[in-house]
């Protein structure tokens, strides 16, 4: 499929635009703390459901005690999982036998930062407490990936065990940032809608605070990050800034740089997200 074809069916089926996010924000009758993985998807072995407290989250141990990935799935803090979340978790445990560990974190509209932070940090501390996080590789997309930063610079600021190595997919940095001028270009997502999102999220907080836009936070002593982003997504700039300030922090930073690829492009089922999983492995074992 080219990425023309593939550029048009992400517009239709997927675009977060101001329309759709302003419904959304009004929509207090989903109820998203549930969730069911769709039942035509294979994983490599068995994908349990399991409960935290009141929150979902989801469970496949690796092969032959392989790394662990601990994934934030994007959709602008807004929405669930999207079988594009599956489809490329299912790819990547394929070829490296990784498990995985995927938190239902408490969503938009009905909560904010506020709540979900709150129940992530706490997560992650029980999940620490209990596994070796030097085989843990903590991951993210768009909202995901920035939710994923905010945790790591708290968990380093409460002395909590950091991950091994972080993978970072055109992470959502700053709620307040984008580059309008890249809008039409971006196939996902709306500056617009972007902007009201994120002050959504921050529920009156202050947008610059670590725990809503990690870009502004501590960003020094963290472990191996490689980030992915396309050119033709607004989040384009604010990573190329937070590759900056993690590589002036002195961390072990990496980014791949998709031209004329746009927002997560690599969890979709295009050839250049081949070669990024490949990519994402070799970080990984390396």
């Amino acid at each position: 499929m080219s990425a023309y074809i593939i550029d048009k069916i992400i517009r239709k089926f997927y675009r977060i635009d101001l329309k759709k996010t302003e419904k959304w924000l009004k929509d207090n009758k989903k109820n998203k703390d549930k969730y069911h993985i769709p039942y035509f998807l294979i994983f490599p072995r068995k994908m349990k459901t399991k409960k935290y407290e009141d929150m979902i989250y989801f469970e496949m141990f690796p092969k032959n005690n392989n790394k662990t990935i601990l994934y934030m799935h994007g959709g602008g803090y807004i929405n669930n999982f999207l079988v594009l979340h599956w489809s490329f978790l299912i790819k990547l445990s394929k070829k490296g036998g990784y498990g995985v560990v995927a938190p239902n974190y408490p969503l938009l509209p009905k909560y904010s930062y506020r709540q979900s932070n709150n129940k992530m940090l706490s997560f992650y501390k029980y999940y620490s407490d209990n596994h070796d996080m030097k085989d843990v590789v903590l991951m993210g997309d768009s909202a995901g990936g920035g939710f994923a930063l905010s945790l790591l610079i708290q968990a380093k600021r409460l002395n909590m065990p950091l991950p091994g190595k972080v993978v970072l997919i055109s992470p959502f940095v700053d709620v307040i940032g984008g580059n309008k001028k890249l809008s039409d270009k971006d196939a996902i997502v709306d500056y617009d809608a972007v902007q009201l999102i994120g002050k959504a999220w921050a529920d009156g907080g202050d947008p610059k605070k670590p725990e809503i836009s990690p870009l502004y936070g501590d960003l020094d002593g963290l472990p191996p990050i490689d980030i992915y982003v396309g050119t033709n997504e607004i989040l384009y700039d604010d990573n190329i800034k937070l590759y900056k300030k993690l590589k002036s922090a002195g961390n072990e930073v990496q980014i791949h740089i998709g031209k004329n690829l746009g927002h997560v492009y690599p969890i979709y089922p295009l050839p250049c997200a081949r070669s990024s999983i490949k990519s994402i492995k070799n970080f990984i074992d390396k």
